[in-house]
């Protein structure tokens, strides 16, 4: 239910961040998106978006590799302390 070509980006943005990735949110059903809050029209009901963890140092670097990598989105989440990204 994942985009293989998310697969690919996340896999190269470990590569160049350096560290692991933690993934917290993938692929959701519409009834677990709900429960969540997520977009009616949220990418992750197709498999195309991803939340990764990221501490507040981390941030700023991970944001500028995974725009480096065409990311379309690419959400900071400062209370949360994640990063969404997607691919449309």
């Amino acid at each position: 239910m994942i985009s293989a070509l998310l697969l690919d980006r996340l896999e190269a943005l470990r590569a160049a961040f350096g560290r692991p990735l933690v993934i917290t949110s993938g692929y959701r059903c519409a009834e677990h998106n709900a429960r969540v809050g997520g977009a009616a029209g949220s990418l992750h009901l197709t498999g195309r978006a991803a939340d990764v963890r990221a501490d507040a140092a981390d941030q700023l670097q991970l944001k500028r590799l995974a725009c480096d990598l065409e990311f379309q989105e690419v959400i900071c989440g400062n209370k949360k302390h994640y990063i969404h990204l997607a691919l449309r």
